[in-house]
């Protein structure tokens, strides 16, 4: 194993509403969050009709500059920001693919 986390901050089990919707009273909409290292297609822009439109990714995070999403290319072994994204969150990371 290379990395691990661990949550080393005291919480308790609140009974019923989570802690944000405690403190808010609105029930936080978690529709748009995916898993870490799930597969997206980008969509590019400008290619012919016969070529592909999109380009397999994998997702690793949201950017704190702009609306979108950071995506991992395997091949290129480098990080972007996109937007234009179609996320699959069917199939799950494997170790394997993890560690290459």
């Amino acid at each position: 194993m290379q990395y691990a986390v661990w949550c080393r901050t005291g919480s308790h089990s609140f009974p019923g509403p989570s802690l944000h919707e405690h403190a808010t009273g609105i029930v936080p909409d978690l529709s748009d969050l995916h898993e870490w290292g799930c597969r997206v297609w980008v969509r590019i822009e400008g290619r012919r009709k016969l070529e592909p439109q999109a380009d397999e990714g994998r997702f690793v995070g949201y950017s704190t500059v702009s609306k979108g999403a950071l995506v991992y290319w395997p091949g290129k072994r480098s990080i972007t920001v996109e937007h234009n994204i179609a996320w699959d969150d069917s199939t799950p990371v494997s170790a394997t693919e993890v560690s290459q």
